[in-house]
């Protein structure tokens, strides 16, 4: 039976996640669960940071507010597919990326005003699953995020910590390791 392919949008193949584990290329026991933890870890990184580490096609759709500038949600942005404006395509001369930022900015005009009446297709992200552009500091946490995940599913056991006062007790399960919650910080989006 063929091993489980990680999402395209996941930072890492099953073989690097593998890699990192120490584990058996060969071995495949394990692979359905490593995919699931590599899928989740990757989902919450981006939801964490509020960037797209893997590039991917994301259509947008906004309301137009008569403005001239139009910050995506999708960050950073590699290019431009389309956009539009009440149906008609904007041309690319008549407007500027800034991609780190995810800023579309029109030369002339407006996102007019309307209900869901502009849409941009964008290719978002650093590049592509396992490629060494990706931030190597994302990367390595969330290779340490799926071994935190990995070896509490595997070992049966959560990390805890038991605090006694009085006649309460109470048991703290620890956050993520402080290398890991730093990095996630470090790339926490900002932007308003």
């Amino acid at each position: 039976m063929p091993s489980p392919a990680t999402a395209a949008t996941t930072l890492f193949s099953l073989g690097a996640v593998k890699t990192w584990l120490g584990l058996e290329i060969a071995e495949h026991k394990l692979d359905e669960l490593l995919v699931r933890i590599a899928d989740a870890v990757s989902a919450r990184i981006e939801q964490a940071t509020g960037w797209m580490f893997v590039t991917r096609t994301v259509p947008e759709t906004w309301d137009g507010n008569d403005r001239d500038v139009r910050y995506l949600r999708a960050r950073p942005i590699a290019s431009v597919t389309s956009v539009t404006v009440d149906g008609a395509v904007v041309d690319a001369s008549r407007y500027v990326l800034d991609g780190r930022m995810g800023r579309v900015a029109l030369i002339s005009g407006t996102f007019g005003r309307g209900r869901g009446n502009c849409t941009a297709i964008v290719q978002a992200g650093f590049a592509a699953q396992d490629h060494a552009s990706l931030p190597q500091d994302i990367v390595q946490a969330g290779l340490d995020y799926v071994k935190v995940v990995h070896d509490e599913k595997t070992s049966g056991a959560i990390a805890a910590s038991s605090i006694s006062i009085g006649p309460a007790q109470m048991v703290l399960k620890p956050g993520l390791p402080p290398g890991i919650q730093a990095v996630l910080k470090s790339w926490k989006d900002t932007r308003a």
